[in-house]
């Protein structure tokens, strides 16, 4: 396991912070690209608005599951979301997700191609005050697979 120590303090949110560095030798998804640190700085300069959308958006689906003919109550009402970052490269930004709305993801699936995945469980690793290990509702994974990848560490964002 890496440890943060071995892995600068490169950002912070909420006053948590954040361990990450670049690999280019990793290729292209090793480094920051400006639109991820573009959002990363979104999530740290308005923390109460994304928290509020992703509220949003677990009410909007709390909806869909109302039986609205019948008054019905909600057949499944959640609290948190499900969430994906498709082509993560490094997994920065779902770190800057978890450490700013653990209490609301259920789950959270960082992915890219097999070359990607030492990296980014480098990344998470370093940032196990954020993440917890060998819980199974945080995935590092190659989406051409048809599953978790195995060998890498299954996290889950912690409250």
């Amino acid at each position: 396991m890496t440890s943060s120590k071995t892995v600068p303090e490169f950002f912070r949110i909420n006053e948590c912070p954040i361990y990450f560095e670049e690999d280019w030798d990793t290729g292209i998804g090793g480094g920051l690209w400006s639109t991820g640190l573009a959002m990363a700085k979104y999530f740290q300069s308005h923390p109460g608005a994304v928290r509020n959308n992703l509220k949003r958006l677990i009410n909007k689906s709390n909806k869909k599951f109302t039986n609205n003919d019948n008054n019905e109550a909600p057949l499944s009402r959640r609290n948190k979301i499900s969430a994906i970052e498709l082509g993560s490269g490094n997994g920065f930004l779902s770190i800057c997700l978890a450490s700013l709305a653990p209490d609301l993801l259920d789950e959270l699936v960082v992915t890219d191609l097999d070359d990607h995945l030492a990296l980014m469980n480098k990344i998470v690793n370093a940032n196990s005050h954020i993440v917890i290990s060998e819980d199974p509702s945080y995935h590092v994974s190659n989406p051409n697979n048809n599953h978790y990848d195995n060998d890498t560490t299954n996290t889950s964002s912690s409250s």
